[in-house]
């Protein structure tokens, strides 16, 4: 299954939440870029310092391009093969982000709520793109 059919009839304006609307909204009328849009999302996990299990203060650090290469990875790459295939039994494009908010909050230690939106706003970039790309790529 292609990541065009996957994410068949995307719409991100029905994804986001009001609020997150009228961000990304604003930013656009202002001139941001994909990219930067993507980082201001990220910049409110990434300035606060949180404790880890080892009782630690640790500043998180991670950048837009790691989240796009780890989206590629989970959406494309073999190793991932198995989780892909619960994907496949989503019914909605909710769903979906929702699962794959879920595991890149996972891989980098960050709320799925805070990825959430980062992973609705690239899928229509990966969708054109394609799986290929990215294998002819790595």
């Amino acid at each position: 299954m292609t990541i065009k059919q996957l994410f068949n009839d995307y719409d991100q304006n029905i994804l986001f939440k009001d609020y997150q609307l009228n961000i990304i909204n604003e930013m656009t009328a202002n001139g941001s870029s994909l990219e930067e849009i993507c980082e201001s999302f990220l910049l409110v996990s990434t300035t606060k310092s949180i404790e880890n299990f080892g009782g630690n203060n640790k500043n998180i650090s991670v950048s837009i391009d790691n989240l796009k290469k780890e989206l590629f990875k989970y959406l494309c790459d073999d190793k991932y093969l198995e989780d892909r295939k619960r994907l496949y039994t989503s019914k909605t494009n909710k769903a979906l982000t929702t699962m794959i908010s879920g595991h890149l909050g996972m891989i980098f230690s960050l709320e799925s709520i805070i990825v959430y939106p980062i992973v609705v706003l690239l899928i229509p970039t990966f969708r054109k793109i394609g799986c290929e790309s990215y294998k002819n790529v790595n």
